[in-house]
């Protein structure tokens, strides 16, 4: 069995934030908007749909995932689908996802993305609210997640 070594969220974070300022792309032109925004669209409709395949897909191959207070944690698509598959597999249909963006920065050669997420919206009594923080390689015409942390309010 080959061991391979994880980096913490924290320290994919940190390096992203020290790379050089020419490595940023345009994270927070009108158009890198329209892309975070494009990649929150996608989340949605791979939770709706309950797909676990597709939403492991919009990962970095080594991306990883961490949710709040649960200590819950993916690394890499095949963990974040796996991942993914249980938590729709104990979702009910009035449990939609609907992402907003609430900031937009580069932080290196990636895009940091503020987001909150409410899932099961339909009935306020039970409704869950997150907030998320997306760490996302903007290379490409897909953007792809490298790092979530999300966090259970209230």
């Amino acid at each position: 069995m080959t061991v391979r070594p994880r980096r913490p969220l924290a320290a994919m974070l940190l390096a992203a934030a020290l790379q050089p300022a020419l490595a940023a792309p345009a994270c927070d032109s009108a158009e890198g908007r329209q892309a975070a925004e494009r990649l929150l669209q996608r989340i949605d409709a791979s939770w709706q749909a309950r797909d676990a395949a597709g939403m492991a897909a919009l990962y970095h191959p080594q991306g990883q995932l961490r949710l709040q207070p649960a200590l819950a944690s993916a690394a890499g698509r095949a963990e974040v689908e796996h991942f993914f598959t249980a938590l729709f597999g104990s979702l009910g249909a009035e449990d939609d996802h609907v992402l907003s963006l609430r900031q937009l920065v580069s932080a290196g050669p990636y895009c940091a993305l503020d987001a909150q997420a409410l899932v099961g919206g339909a009935n306020p009594a039970t409704a869950q609210r997150f907030h998320g923080f997306y760490l996302v390689d903007p290379q490409g015409q897909d953007w792809r997640i490298v790092a979530v942390s999300a966090v259970r309010l209230g």
